[in-house]
């Protein structure tokens, strides 16, 4: 979907599957960062989007503020209104949500990934709760610096079991609140298992895709 404030409507963009995998290739050629010139508009980005876009709506789109990193803050700062942004889902491995916003200026894209770090140090320790699920794990907080791109990631590693559930599920999920010139990018990705432990490559995996899919922006 791209929000267009300047034209006063909404475009929905339609959905297509696009099946990632390739006889013979492996993830880690898979989501190379590409090089191509930078976008300069909504459209732009959502045209390079487009082929990689999924149709699964099962699940809400969890990349919905970048001040909002991880479960428990309770009062989150809104984002600043009117600025243009396109919403996607990406049919990689994870899956990823991406939210990508038109600052008016790089300076105030910097300034809104440089508050949504501030934000994101009170994410970091143990998890908190989330729809009466008890976890076990801890999340962390770190810059990102790739591509060109700067912000913050938090990954939390957790191990999940719901009362009705028997066995605990091993959870990880990334975010991701970057910039770079006007570009401002919300990003998301979760993995998880039937039983056991996370494992290292989930984070890897996971910020592979999301460096891939910032590159697409030039």
């Amino acid at each position: 979907m791209i929000v267009d404030p300047g034209m006063g409507r909404f475009v929905v963009v339609a959905s297509v599957v696009l099946v990632m995998g390739m006889a013979g290739g492996s993830a880690d050629n898979m989501y190379q960062p590409v090089r191509v010139a930078p976008a300069l508009s909504i459209d732009e980005i959502a045209e390079r989007l487009r082929p990689h876009e999924s149709a699964d709506r099962s699940r809400p789109h969890r990349a919905h503020n970048i001040f909002v990193l991880c479960t428990g803050i309770l009062d989150p700062r809104a984002e600043p209104r009117g600025l243009p942004v396109h919403v996607v889902r990406l049919a990689t491995d994870p899956q990823l949500d991406a939210r990508f916003i038109r600052a008016p200026d790089p300076a105030t894209a910097h300034d809104m990934s440089e508050a949504a770090t501030r934000v994101a140090q009170d994410c970091a320790g143990t998890p908190s709760e989330e729809m009466g699920a008890t976890s076990h794990g801890e999340v962390s907080v770190a810059p990102f610096r790739r591509g060109g791109w700067s912000g913050v990631q938090v990954v939390s590693n957790v191990r999940a079991k719901r009362p009705t559930a028997f066995l605990y599920t091993p959870i990880t999920t990334g975010r991701l609140a970057v910039s770079r010139g006007v570009w401002v990018v919300d990003l998301e990705w979760t993995v998880r298992g039937s039983f056991g432990y996370t494992q290292s490559d989930w984070t890897t995996r996971g910020l592979r895709v999301a460096e891939w899919a910032l590159s697409l922006a030039g």
